[in-house]
């Protein structure tokens, strides 16, 4: 669940860069098993008018960051991840 965005022009007027606060909450069963809930940020610089690419950065309060490119966007709304992820996969 996003807890607050907002999306940025950088200097560069073709340079957007979208920031945002998240909290996560596991589902019930992962909770003190693999995943407990956290709080985190990402960066995510946007490419292209239309969008083709997010690339940037997150952290976590677990101590854990790294990066993300996300690419190859879908044109088609899913219920849940679980659905895309069938309906996506090769």
């Amino acid at each position: 669940m996003l807890v607050a965005h907002s999306i940025e022009q950088q200097e560069d007027d073709d340079l957007f860069k979208l920031v945002a606060v998240y909290r996560n909450e596991p589902n019930i069963e992962l909770q003190g098993v693999r995943s407990e809930i956290h709080h985190g940020s990402f960066a995510l610089e946007i490419h292209g008018f239309p969008v083709y690419e997010l690339q940037g950065h997150y952290w976590t309060d677990r101590a854990t960051k790294g990066g993300m490119k996300l690419s190859n966007k879908i044109n088609k709304l899913y219920d849940t991840y679980e659905q895309a992820k069938r309906e996506t996969s090769n």
